[in-house]
């Protein structure tokens, strides 16, 4: 396949002293596990607290092979900001507008609702969810987005301060 051809070329170029390193973006849990077995040394994947299930397969065998881990879309593209709620209607130029149907935008306002709690140790959602992100040892950065100094400011705010233990088990309790 394809992916293997990849795989084989990534090797190659690694024993040959062309690369030093090399890593890959994945999809889904599968592509993870592929990536990782086959050398990747450092995976990049979606992970939020509303999308846990890749992280929940594929960092377990990060951990044990040392690969590291960059996540993306940590803010669940945009909705742990707390910005959107069940009204909300992306517009047509958004790449939100084709993914989330009026019943999807129901379903995630009503999962986002049911944060507030981490409001008592989060200064706001964003934060909350960016200290989420990073509690696994083995996830070595995240990537947010942010389009202003401020929010890049505010993003920041949340390294090296990680959630109680207490909020991360009601987060797994309502989206593990």
């Amino acid at each position: 396949s394809m992916t293997d051809d990849l795989f084989a070329l990534m090797q190659d170029l690694k024993a040959s002293g062309k690369i030093k390193s090399w890593g890959v973006s994945i999809g889904s849990a599968d592509e993870g596990v592929k990536a990782i077995e086959n050398g990747a040394e450092v995976i990049q994947l979606v992970y939020n607290i509303l999308h846990q299930e890749t992280g929940k397969v594929v960092f377990p065998l990060a951990r044990e092979k040392e690969t590291g881990v960059i996540v993306r879309v940590p803010l669940a593209s945009g909705w742990l900001t707390g910005k959107y709620d069940a009204n909300t209607v992306f517009p047509a130029n958004d790449h939100r507008s084709g993914r989330f149907s009026p019943d999807l935008v129901k379903e995630t306002a009503e999962k986002v609702s049911k944060l507030d709690f981490l409001l008592e140790e989060a200064d706001t959602l964003a934060e909350a969810a960016l200290r989420f992100t990073l509690a696994d040892p083995v996830v070595s950065a995240v990537i947010p987005g942010g389009k202003s100094p401020a929010q890049v400011a505010d993003n920041v705010k949340a390294a090296g301060n990680p959630l109680s233990d207490s909020a991360m088990d009601r987060i797994k309790e309502l989206f593990g």
